[in-house]
């Protein structure tokens, strides 16, 4: 089995590495690559607006605000839901002997503690996307990418001797670019992907969960009258009677999350699939893009061939 050479140059790096080996035009983009490698070290900001990626993280952090303060009254709702549930599932009943009423509604705050967990978790990302946006660490990809442009100039005026660093610099220059532009650009196109597809469905479904909110508000109300017409007097058939209140009060509950369970799994999904699905999927999309874009631009290391000339029967 013969091995097959893995770099084999294309037409358009054969074409790019013929327009450098013209008279002059290699000293001269070297030098250009070199000059904007330094100007991306030392006027960090300045190269931030002139190539868009101030303004990009601008309305990224526009977005990850408007999602937060959204997402701040949506969490405290979902709170306010544990808490309540706490409530009932930690109570007692009695006098001289007690009655435990929170067995009977330990498997739904068991599932909206999930719920909560994992919205938290999400908050927590969001959180993490301001810090990055707000004190503005992309501008460290600029020197990176600096970084790579001068390793790049460098490798391209020592053209034909031992050391080549193309593909180094290359690596410098994808990582700044992801530094850069990554999280902006798939922050956005995320909100614009969740507003076509999927926010007609989170409406529906915050809908659901705020109308059990309101019922489960109006039965800790009623749970608090029935542990108050406790009678000291006649406790036993005051105890009955609440007892029976209670589980009823409970069941009702039960069967009412019971219809919006799917509500709330499908509602958080939502939450994962903007915050953290949809980036990262668009961040490596963008990652995808910017790498081939790179093999492009980048001329690799093309080797030389050396043709022998064609042995006849004549020179034997």
């Amino acid at each position: 089995m013969s091995d097959t050479p893995t770099n084999i140059p294309t037409d358009k790096s054969m074409t790019l590495a013929k327009v450098m080996d013209i008279r002059g035009v290699r000293p001269a983009v070297c030098l250009i690559l070199f000059a904007i490698g330094v100007t991306m070290f030392t006027a960090q900001s300045h190269v931030g607006y002139i190539t868009g990626g101030t303004w990009l993280s601008n309305n990224a952090l526009e977005l990850v605000d408007e999602g937060m303060e959204s997402n701040q009254k949506t969490f405290l709702i979902f709170s306010a839901i544990k808490g309540t549930l706490a409530v009932i599932e930690g109570s007692t009943v009695g006098v001289g002997f007690e009655v435990e009423v929170g067995d009977l509604i330990q498997p739904v705050y068991d599932y909206v503690d999930y719920f909560w967990n994992i919205f938290l978790v999400s908050f927590v990302v969001m959180g993490f996307y301001k810090v990055l946006l707000d004190t503005e660490l992309f501008l460290i990809g600029y020197p990176i990418m600096g970084m790579g442009l001068m390793t790049l100039a460098v490798s391209g005026m020592l053209h034909g001797r031992r050391w080549n660093a193309a593909g180094l610099a290359r690596k410098f220059i994808l990582l700044g670019l992801l530094m850069i532009y990554a999280l902006p650009i798939s922050l956005m196109a995320s909100r614009e992907i969740s507003d076509a597809y999927v926010s007609k469905l989170k409406t529906e479904e915050w809908a659901h969960i705020e109308a059990f909110h309101a019922g489960l508000y109006e039965a800790k109300t009623e749970f608090i009258k029935l542990k108050e017409e406790i009678s000291i007097f006649n406790p036993g058939d005051s105890m009955d009677k609440v007892k029976d209140g209670m589980i009823t009060l409970v069941d009702s509950v039960k069967k009412t999350f019971e219809t919006v369970l799917l509500s709330f799994m499908y509602y958080v999904l939502i939450i994962l699939f903007e915050i953290l699905i949809l980036p990262f999927c668009t961040a490596f999309l963008i990652y995808l893009f910017a790498r081939r874009l790179l093999d492009g631009l980048v001329l690799p290391n093309i080797p030389s061939v050396r043709i022998l000339p064609r042995i006849t029967s004549r020179a034997l």
